[in-house]
């Protein structure tokens, strides 16, 4: 969402998983750059207008197997008129 009151231009938004999981498919609409790691995957977006949702971007993951209880994620976006923020840690707790 940009829940500012100005267009957010030439947005990249990216995610990074876990170096204990892998990607179960590629995610919709990501792409991974030549040379970068297995886990970062990139979406770019063109604009998105202010105050406007954008779709659901999911994306599915392999984790890793037990005694491990959980992953963390990266998550993090830029854009060309934006200021620049640091990325977001999500932590997942897997219930198995």
């Amino acid at each position: 969402m940009n829940a500012s009151d100005v267009v957010a231009k030439g947005v990249n938004v990216m995610v990074r998983i876990s170096h204990q999981s892998s990607f179960a498919s590629e995610p919709e609409g990501f792409t991974r750059a030549k040379g970068s790691p297995e886990q970062d995957r990139s979406r770019y977006l063109n604009r998105i207008h202010a105050g406007v949702i954008t779709e659901k971007m999911m994306v599915q993951v392999k984790v890793p197997p037990p005694p491990i209880s959980g992953m963390a994620m990266d998550f993090f976006y830029r854009c060309d008129n934006c200021e620049v923020e640091e990325f977001q840690k999500l932590y997942v707790d897997l219930l198995r």
